[in-house]
């Protein structure tokens, strides 16, 4: 009896712990959108360190193409007690952008995505932010 409990109670400790990375590798990768016409900050995420890379297949500009002003910035900033800042990455308007950010900490990130007020308001339903 005592050798069934414990291969029951080794079993369970196996699946929490698999539960346990699968939850963590899941956490650190997130699917949003954004829809903005100056600027729009996100709510803070956990990532689990290493690298963090956004990724905006296609921000389409709405109601139509400013051809003057042709991109838009992403910053990211590491929530504590006072912030600090990560960097900025610019993108192009109107075709596919990838940001990158190094060798950060785990933590809880966020982003702010901004522009210039041309009365052009960006949209993207596919962005992928992860690990």
């Amino acid at each position: 009896m005592k050798k069934l409990i414990k291969k029951i109670m080794g079993t369970f400790s196996m699946l929490i712990v698999m539960l346990s990375i699968i939850w963590t590798a899941y956490a650190s990768s997130y699917s949003t959108s954004y829809r903005f016409s100056v600027s729009v900050t996100w709510a803070t995420r956990y990532f689990d360190g290493s690298n963090i890379t956004f990724t905006s297949p296609y921000a389409s500009s709405t109601p139509w193409k400013n051809n003057l002003n042709k991109t838009y910035n992403v910053v990211l900033y590491r929530d504590r007690i006072i912030d600090d800042y990560i960097g900025t990455v610019t993108l192009y308007r109107d075709e596919s952008g990838t940001a990158n950010w190094n060798n950060v900490w785990a933590g809880n990130y966020y982003f702010i995505l901004s522009k210039v007020n041309d009365w052009v308001t960006l949209v993207d339903n596919k962005v992928t932010i992860k690990n």
